[in-house]
């Protein structure tokens, strides 16, 4: 076999053979760090910090407020509970259609520790309860538990 033709590139007129262990040898050192990089590369990991750094931080603040909404706060927890009860028990003593936007709930006060004062206001009545929060319930045997008439004053 003589030389190759000019301008016919080595590659093409070597035996397949050693093409093919070139090409090996040239790509493996390449191959690597291209599967490696996007793990190690400093651009990447600098541009990832910041995300979960600020991912942490938003983490630990919304677990701060969370905490501090439960200790500092119980109080309003309770009466929202009396509120939705209050809310409960007046659907369940007039309909709706008769209300027409115009009933409400209030709570009025807390006169000791778990029980609560609420005013009942319909067009036609207006009826103030005491709510024991810990004995409210609703049963279709019994009707409803820890709730007496109380003066609206």
């Amino acid at each position: 076999m003589g030389q190759p033709p000019s301008g016919v590139p080595r590659e093409l007129t070597a035996p397949l053979a050693a093409r093919t262990s070139r090409r090996a040898a040239r790509a493996a050192p390449r191959a690597a760090p291209a599967i490696l990089e996007p793990c190690a590369h400093p651009s990447i990991t600098g541009e990832l910090w910041p995300i979960a750094r600020g991912a942490l931080l938003g983490v630990a603040l919304v677990t701060a407020a969370a905490v501090s909404l439960y200790f500092f706060n119980l109080p309003d927890a309770a009466r929202l509970r009396v509120q939705l009860d209050a809310k409960f028990l007046l659907a369940h003593l007039i309909p709706a259609s008769r209300c027409q936007g115009r009933c409400d709930a209030r709570v009025l006060g807390s006169p000791a520790p778990d029980l609560w004062r609420i005013r009942l206001l319909t067009p036609s009545w207006s009826r103030c309860l005491r709510i024991q929060a810990s004995a409210f319930r609703y049963t279709n045997e019994h009707g409803f538990r820890g709730v007496t008439d109380s003066a609206c004053h």
